[in-house]
């Protein structure tokens, strides 16, 4: 399946030619107007503009997440008392979810809805 980012609309396949997984991480800003040459082509008239990615896609797995009797759990250390760890079921498991995603459809003009979240990665 390919899939098109909602946050940077990137278009992109999990899943790699030799079946391991691909995370989609936003680049940190775009192009939004792009520079201008003379006429030679050579000299630079007006440099371009970047803009900040609002709300970016990072489908990394989470470092914090780790699965205990088989259920994922995201586990941190406490505050109060570095022996002790915190664990709460996992409601997502990438670093950020961003807008979400979407099915890419070649040709399509717009993006489809968003699937549902939490996404688990390599899906």
């Amino acid at each position: 399946m390919t899939y098109i980012c909602l946050s940077c609309k990137a278009v992109y396949d999990p899943i790699q030619r030799d079946g391991t997984t691909h995370g989609h991480v936003c680049p940190p800003d775009r192009v939004t107007t792009p520079a201008t040459f003379d006429a030679t082509g050579t000299t630079l008239v007006t440099p371009e503009v970047r803009t900040p990615i609002a709300n970016p896609r990072n489908e990394n797995v989470r470092p914090d997440l780790m699965y205990i009797e088989g259920k994922p759990y995201l586990v941190t250390r406490d505050p109060n008392d570095s022996t002790r760890r915190i664990e709460k079921p996992a409601d997502t498991f990438i670093i950020a979810e961003g807008l979400g995603r979407a099915l890419y459809v070649e040709g399509q003009a717009t993006p489809g809805p968003a699937l549902p979240l939490p996404t688990k990665p390599g899906t």
